[in-house]
């Protein structure tokens, strides 16, 4: 088990397995961290130069949405992460918008297809999981006409 966990290029899926531990998905591995979902996106965060509240502050000037915010933890890569539930909340997951292809509705959850090629199934609500999926490809909108806007 690893002590710490800075959110990477190849991350996919970040799992609350309780209070203080989760279960991370990237595209090659799976390994179990002891931080909270919460330590993990506060790290990454000031690992690439801003706070969490920074960077909720930012979703909600572009986005205009209060809660379940998706973040950008690393602008130079466009990074995005979005939360299926709060991110207090001990049954969660945080999805790695970089690594979608596709999704579907599968049995009590959600199929999500790679780039890479592979699969991952969670058990959430697909009509939560595909709200944030739209909110996270907003904020990456967002942030592109940003990147490519001179002032």
């Amino acid at each position: 088990m690893k002590n710490d966990y800075v959110i990477n290029a190849e991350t996919v899926v970040v799992m609350s397995v309780g209070s203080s531990c989760c279960k991370v998905y990237e595209l090659d591995d799976c390994f179990e961290v002891n931080m909270s979902l919460k330590e993990i996106i506060e790290l990454s965060c000031n690992y690439f130069g801003s706070s969490f509240n920074g960077r909720l502050e930012g979703s909600k000037y572009y986005l205009g949405y209060n809660y379940k915010l998706p973040i950008i933890v690393d602008e130079y890569r466009d990074i995005i992460v979005f939360p299926t539930k709060s991110y207090e909340s001990n049954n969660n997951y945080l999805i790695s918008l970089n690594q979608i292809k596709d999704f579907e509705k599968k049995n009590k959850g959600i199929l999500i297809y790679l780039k890479n090629g592979k699969n991952i199934e969670i058990e959430d609500s697909y009509g939560i999981f595909e709200n944030q999926y739209l909110k996270a490809q907003k904020l990456l909108l967002r942030l592109i006409r940003i990147k490519n806007t001179s002032l």
